[in-house]
């Protein structure tokens, strides 16, 4: 990020740049949940130039899973090919300053986090707490890399001014006489804040080729129509347009109409409250604080306890999250309950029923089918399956090139990293449960 200034206001939080990732996290949260949002930076920005949505995607994996009330206020950025990944939690403000006006993104509008894909034309990023005011940095301080204690920062253009900090109107300093401003920016010039702990460097990794578009196959072949021109080629759809049918509402027999329903609460016994967790029960071990996870878990999903010394003695308790997807547009879906995919998933009965959800996705060039595929969870683990779609569902595992298409009606059991194509749309599977 040679093109970039990091500009850090002195404070109580933690400002960490590391090779192309800048994180901000204020106080708040645990001790053990700010080292994993330091660990995901160093390990996904070390040697990356456009990291941003890699970044993004992970520490997603770790909120879902995460206690809210362990969780920091924190702001993470990072490139990616489109522009630059933003993604904040909690009270937390990122201002950014464009050519044309201010944007303002704020934490507190989700109930989750808030996550975006900003355009590379900006002029300067600030960020701080949304309870105070802008933060003011000293122009002449570059944090090029490393840990340091702050409350907020400036990501500016090499060359172009930092957004300065407030001022009162019509006052100077007198000749020869520092202004109380300058006096502090001199203060933490020579007092420059030193580093907090060391970076880890990661292992250089091969990077692999380019992934292909996953194959579409050719579509079935059929008795030509005798049509005076022929349809370009082209994904198909194996499914017909159900025709419309209309019936006359004067033909009905008024002596058949039904008894008005009765009104809730009259007649009609109240269930009795069920003392059974919700959610699916399935075996876990507990840490030391009582969280429920994965029964060769190494450390606690939700607060970080290491749990490699407790003993392995399983308990009935309800599956939590098993992860999440995340489709090639940025949208996330959390891994709570079984999926229907396809273009129009909701003709689907068991959706309709409210026993499956729908994952719907937009499909123009229509090499998605309408019912699609299914994402299945089973105990710990998730599985995709075919619902013999017309132009397939392949996979391919983390930082393979090659795509696997898969049979009809046949569960694969599915690895966090693992890219999953529907046509020509494609999903990423991950979790925060480490086995």
């Amino acid at each position: 990020m040679s093109d970039v200034r990091i500009g850090v206001q002195p404070g109580d939080g933690i400002v960490a740049h590391v090779g192309s990732g800048v994180l901000l996290v204020l106080p708040g949260g645990s001790e053990a949940m700010t080292d994993a949002l330091l660990t995901v930076l160093s390990q996904t920005c070390g040697d990356s130039a456009a990291p941003g949505r890699t970044l993004s995607r992970r520490i997603a994996g770790h909120l879902v899973q995460a206690d809210p009330d362990v969780v920091p206020p924190f702001a993470a950025l990072a490139p990616s090919e489109r522009g630059w990944a933003v993604i904040l939690h909690g009270p937390v403000e990122v201002r950014i300053a464009w050519p044309s006006g201010e944007e303002r993104l704020f934490g507190r509008d989700a109930a989750t986090w808030v996550d975006r894909i900003l355009d590379d034309a900006f002029d300067a990023i600030t960020v701080g707490s949304d309870e105070a005011a802008a933060p003011e940095v000293d122009e002449r301080l570059d944090l090029t890399a490393g840990i340091v204690p702050g409350s907020g920062l400036v990501l500016s253009r090499a060359g172009v001014p930092a957004v300065p900090g407030p001022s009162a109107p019509g006052t100077s300093a007198p000749a020869g006489r520092a202004s109380p401003a300058a006096a502090v920016r001199s203060e933490v010039a020579e007092d420059a804040p030193t580093l907090l702990r060391p970076i880890p460097q990661p292992e250089p990794v091969a990077q692999p080729a380019l992934l292909p578009s996953p194959p579409v196959p050719p579509a079935p072949t059929a008795t030509p129509a005798p049509v005076a021109t022929a349809e370009p080629a082209g994904p198909v759809d194996s499914e017909e347009d159900i025709p419309f049918e209309s019936i006359s509402l004067f033909d009905i027999d008024g002596s058949s109409a039904r008894a008005p329903l009765p009104i809730l609460g009259t007649d009609a016994a109240e269930e009795p409250e069920s003392d059974e967790p919700e959610g699916t029960i399935v075996d876990g071990i507990l840490c030391e604080r009582g969280h429920f996870n994965h029964p060769f878990a190494l450390y606690c999903s939700s607060c970080g306890v290491s749990t490699v010394h407790r003993t392995r003695t399983t308990v009935k308790g309800p599956r939590p999250t098993l992860g999440v997807v995340v489709t090639d547009d940025g949208t996330t879906y959390t891994l709570d309950a079984d999926y229907i995919v396809g273009r129009e998933p909701e003709r689907e009965p068991s959706v309709q029923s409210g026993h499956v959800r729908l994952l719907k996705l937009q499909d123009p060039e229509r090499s998605i089918s309408r019912v699609h595929a299914e994402i299945r969870l089973l105990d710990w683990d998730v599985f995709i399956v075919d619902r013999g779609s017309a132009n397939g569902t392949f996979v391919a595992a983390r930082d393979e090139v090659s795509w696997k298409r898969l049979p009809a009606g046949k569960p694969e059991k599915v690895m966090p990293g693992t890219r999953v194509a529907f046509g020509r749309r494609v999903m990423t599977y991950d979790t925060h449960h480490q086995a």
